[in-house]
């Protein structure tokens, strides 16, 4: 009962002495509600994600992502909401374009804390990826630059775009006739002007000059 009895003897005395000693059987230390990790996907949190810190933004062209968060006390209870709907923990929330506030709500007895991430959504009008069959483009291909050149003795190679968005609309052109994207592009020879326009919103156009030897 937390009551602890301990008998002594004074240094100068053959006397017994009883003393009653009182000790907590436990310590109440206040619960603690925060985070000790939190990630959306591979998106980067601003400010660098801190415990003690509870408002960051995400800016994306994705259209989801999972939501991971770890409390420092196992004890403590996480409901995520992507606006009002509520996203399970490691599960993905899904964006519409613009602002997407995402809360984490932190719950351990009478304490709790709330993170909130604003997550921005813009469209993309980029490639993820383009080939042309086995065709080496110059320079190799990366989705923020627009114009390359190949060369060829092939008498066609197939195309294919894959577009950073899928809700992206893409329209391939070899000159002025129109290609199907994951069909073959037969070559004149000399130059051959292929364009390959991704419209999302906005449109950016990617060149190709395959020359046909």
């Amino acid at each position: 009962d937390g009551v602890t009895t301990i008998t002594y003897v004074k240094a100068d005395s053959s006397t017994q002495t009883t003393a009653v000693l009182t000790l907590a059987s436990s310590i109440d230390y206040p619960l603690e509600a925060l985070l000790e990790t939190l990630t959306i996907g591979t998106l980067t949190l601003t400010p660098t994600f801190d415990g003690d810190a509870f408002t960051y933004t995400a800016s994306t062209t994705g259209a989801s992502a999972i939501v991971t968060a770890v409390a420092t006390d196992p004890d403590a209870s996480i409901v995520i909401r992507n606006g009002s709907t509520v996203v399970a923990n490691g599960a993905a929330a899904t964006w519409t374009v613009g602002a997407n506030v995402v809360t984490i709500t932190v719950t351990n007895g009478e304490a709790d804390n709330v993170y909130t991430v604003t997550v921005t959504k813009t469209l993309s009008d980029t490639l993820a990826s383009l080939t042309l069959g086995e065709l080496t483009l110059s320079p190799t291909f990366g989705s923020a630059t627009t114009s390359y050149t190949a060369a060829t003795t092939d008498v066609s190679n197939v195309i294919t775009a894959v577009a950073t968005d899928p809700a992206a609309t893409i329209a391939i052109l070899h000159g002025e006739t129109p290609v199907a994207n994951g069909a073959a592009i037969t070559w004149e020879a000399g130059a051959n002007t292929v364009t390959v326009a991704v419209t999302n919103g906005t449109t950016k156009t990617y060149t190709l000059t395959v020359t046909k030897s």
